[in-house]
């Protein structure tokens, strides 16, 4: 079995540009407003993680009560816990009560009392900072090529929502028409 690296002999410090690049546009498809880290106190299987995490979007959803566009990331930490980092924009509040509760949702997920699930950090994106995080999120993504999980897809360790692949798409339309002419 082959891996990314080795597939297409690409260096991990190419792969990596590529997807900065890659990340680098995402992050202009919309004024981005929330920084989102989550993270669980304990090291879980990636689909114990993208279940978790689509468990507190669909809640972030209703709450927000309109469409949310978001990118987001799974990476694992150095001591093998996964964890996800999101861009979000959409949510129509600057209410703090509002935004504790997301925090205290994903810390509090369990079944049981007082068991604490994890952490969770949300603050106001940043744009001055999307060139770093670009770079950031792409070491993170090169960083795990060697332990694919779940099925392999790179779709498993970050998407993005409909709005950001309209986006890309008509990005790619443009460059395509412009070496067409």
């Amino acid at each position: 079995m082959h891996s990314i690296v080795t597939l297409f002999e690409l260096s991990t410090g190419n792969l990596r540009e590529v997807y900065a690049g890659w990340i680098s546009e995402m992050l202009q498809a919309y004024p981005w407003q929330w920084w989102v880290s989550l993270t669980s106190m304990k090291p879980m299987p990636l689909d114990v993680i993208r279940g978790r995490f689509f468990w507190w979007l669909k809640i972030l959803r209703k709450a927000g009560r309109q469409r949310i566009e978001l990118v987001w990331f799974i990476e694992r930490q150095r001591r093998g816990a996964l964890h996800v980092h999101a861009v979000v924009y959409g949510v129509p509040t600057d209410d703090k009560t509002f935004w504790q509760g997301m925090v205290n949702t994903w810390e509090q997920y369990s079944n049981r009392d007082g068991e604490r699930f994890g952490d969770a950090h949300i603050k106001r994106f940043n744009p001055a900072f999307a060139g770093k995080l670009s770079w950031y999120l792409a070491k993170e993504r090169c960083k795990d090529l060697e332990k694919l999980e779940g099925n392999g897809y790179l779709s498993e360790m970050m998407d993005y929502s409909r709005g950001v692949k309209r986006f890309l798409q008509i990005q790619e339309k443009l460059r395509a028409d412009s070496l067409g002419d």
